[in-house]
C-alpha cells in the first residue's frame, strides 16, 4: 500500500498496489513537486483521509498478470489451459492465504489489507475508475478551434478537477494544463502496463471455466458491494 501525506493541507492519500497507484502517484508527485508543495511518503494521519479503491475483480486479474511476469513467464506465450491453471492456483493461494500469497499486499483483497492495517473508519473512498474517467474527460480542450485568430494564451484544459478539491488543493490558471501533461506523460511511460489484458483474461475464464469464473465472482462479491461497484451476481 502506498500513501502521500500533504502536511500543508493536513491530507493523506492512500492507494493499493495493483490499484492504479503507479500512474496516480507519478503524476501527482510530479505536480506537487512542481508546485513546491511538501509531501511525505510515510503514513502520517491527516485530518482529511482519502482512499483510492479499484474494481476488485479487475485488480485480481491485474495481480495475476504481474505474478505471471514475476514468475518469468509470458501470458502471450501461454495457451488457454496454462492460463486457467495458473489462475486457479493464484486464486486458491489468495483465497486461502497459502504459501507466497499469505501476506503479499500486492495480491490480497483490498478489504483484507484495510482491516489488517487498521485504517480509520472516517476515511473517504474514491473509485479509481471514476477518478481516471474524470481526469481524462477534463484533459479535453475547452472550445477548440483551428482558427489562429481565435487562439489566446489562456490554458484550454479545464482547471476544475474534483479530485483536487477532495484533496483540498485549489488550482491556479495554468495548473490544469501542467497536471494534464504530467498525467499523460506518466501514462505513456507505463508502456501499456497490461492495458486491455485484464478484460481478456476475465473473458477467457468466463468462456472456458464457468466454475472458476463463478468462484472468483462470489469471493469478491462483498468487496464489490462495499466499495459501491455494480454487483455482477
Amino acid at each position: 500500500m502506498k500513501s502521500i501525506t500533504i502536511p500543508s493541507i493536513d491530507t493523506t492519500l492512500f492507494t493499493f498496489n495493483k490499484g492504479g497507484s503507479t500512474l496516480l502517484h507519478s503524476a501527482l508527485r510530479s505536480f506537487l513537486d512542481w508546485k513546491g508543495i511538501e509531501i511525505h511518503s510515510q503514513i502520517k494521519w491527516g485530518t482529511n483521509k482519502i482512499l483510492i479503491v479499484r474494481n476488485p475483480i479487475q485488480r485480481f486479474y491485474s495481480g495475476y498478470s504481474q505474478w505471471i511476469d514475476k514468475s518469468g513467464l509470458s501470458i502471450d506465450k501461454m495457451d488457454n489451459k496454462g492460463i486457467i491453471e495458473g489462475l486457479s492456483y493464484f486464486f486458491k493461494g489468495i483465497r486461502n492465504r497459502e504459501g507466497e500469497f499469505k501476506n503479499d499486499y500486492h495480491y490480497l483483497p483490498q478489504c483484507v489489507i484495510l482491516k489488517e492495517m487498521g485504517l480509520p473508519s472516517d476515511i473517504k473512498i474514491i473509485q479509481l475508475e471514476k477518478l481516471s474517467e474524470d481526469i481524462e474527460r477534463r484533459l479535453l480542450w475547452d472550445n477548440p478551434t483551428t482558427d489562429p485568430q481565435l487562439w489566446d494564451m489562456k490554458p484550454r484544459i479545464s482547471n476544475h478537477f474534483p479530485f483536487f478539491l477532495e484533496l483540498g488543493i485549489y488550482l491556479d490558471e495554468w495548473d490544469g494544463m501542467v497536471f494534464g501533461g504530467m498525467w499523460l506523460l506518466s501514462k505513456a511511460n507505463l508502456n501499456g502496463h497490461h492495458r486491455g489484458l485484464n478484460s481478456h483474461l476475465q473473458s477467457l475464464v468466463s468462456n472456458n471455466d464457468v466454475k472458476l469464473d463463478r468462484e472468483i465472482e462470489n469471493y469478491f462479491q462483498s468487496e464489490i458491494i462495499k466499495y459501491g461497484y455494480e454487483s455482477i451476481i
